[in-house]
C-alpha cells in the first residue's frame, strides 16, 4: 500500500510541475557551463566540445538531454531592447549554437535573471519578460534557468520573488515554444508556497560548488 501511495504522489507532483507548458514531467538532466567555467571559458568552441563529450560518453542514452549556457552568453547591453549574444564568445551566433545542439539530438538551455542584471552584470529580464521570452523562443531554447540576481535593485520596483517569477511564467505561456522553466531562488523566501505552481522545477538551496564537500 505504501509503495502505491508513493507512486501516486510522484505522479501528481509530476503533473503539477508540468501543467502550464506540458514539459518537465521528469527531472531535467544535462550539462551546464556555470559550475565548471562561470564566465572564464564559456564560449562556442568549449560548448561544442561538451556536446561531443555528452554524445561520445553515451550520457544522452542515460537521459542527459540538456546542454545549458549560463550568464555570460549575452552581450553587456541590449540593442534596440533585444538581448543579443556575445559575438566574441559566440561568433556564429546563439541561433547557430542552438542549432548545433539540436543537430546532436540534444536540448538547448540559457540563463536569465528576474532582476535588473544577471549575477555577472549582463542585462536582466525584470520589466522585459515578454520580449525576452519571445527572444529565447526565437533562439529555439528548450530550457531557462531563471534566478534572483539583482532583483529589486534601483531603479526597479520592489516586488516579491513570486510576482517576478509568475510574470515570466505568463510571458513563457504567450510564446508558442514549450520551454522548461527552472526557478532559482537559491532557496530564499517562501518559494515552497508557490514554486510548484509556477515552474517545472525549483532550487531549494544555494549554488552547488564542484567539490565533494559542497555536494
Amino acid at each position: 500500500m505504501m509503495k502505491t501511495q508513493i507512486l501516486v504522489l510522484a505522479a501528481l507532483l509530476s503533473i503539477s510541475m508540468a501543467t502550464f507548458n506540458n514539459v518537465g514531467k521528469t527531472p531535467a538532466m544535462g550539462w551546464t557551463a556555470y559550475d565548471k567555467f562561470v564566465c572564464s571559458k564559456m564560449d562556442e568552441d568549449e560548448i561544442k566540445k561538451q556536446v561531443g563529450l555528452v554524445k561520445s560518453l553515451g550520457l544522452d542514452k542515460s537521459g542527459y538531454q540538456y546542454v545549458n549556457l549560463d550568464s555570460c552568453w549575452m552581450y553587456d547591453k541590449r540593442f534596440q531592447g533585444e538581448l543579443v549574444g556575445d559575438v566574441d564568445r559566440f561568433p556564429s551566433g546563439i541561433e547557430a549554437m542552438s542549432k548545433y545542439v539540436h543537430d546532436a539530438d540534444l536540448k538547448f538551455g540559457l540563463h536569465l535573471s528576474s532582476g535588473g542584471l544577471t549575477c555577472n552584470k549582463k542585462p536582466g529580464s525584470q520589466n522585459w519578460e515578454s520580449s525576452d521570452a519571445r527572444r529565447i523562443a526565437e533562439f529555439e531554447v528548450d530550457y531557462i534557468r531563471y534566478d534572483v540576481c539583482y532583483a529589486n535593485k534601483t531603479p526597479f520596483p520592489a516586488e516579491t520573488d513570486q510576482v517576478r517569477f509568475e510574470r515570466m511564467q505568463d510571458a513563457l505561456k504567450s510564446v508558442e515554444r514549450p520551454i522548461y522553466y527552472a526557478i532559482d531562488t537559491l532557496g530564499l523566501g517562501d518559494f515552497q508556497s508557490w514554486a510548484n505552481k509556477t515552474g517545472n522545477s525549483w532550487r531549494t538551496y544555494k549554488d552547488v560548488q564542484p567539490t565533494w564537500k559542497s555536494i
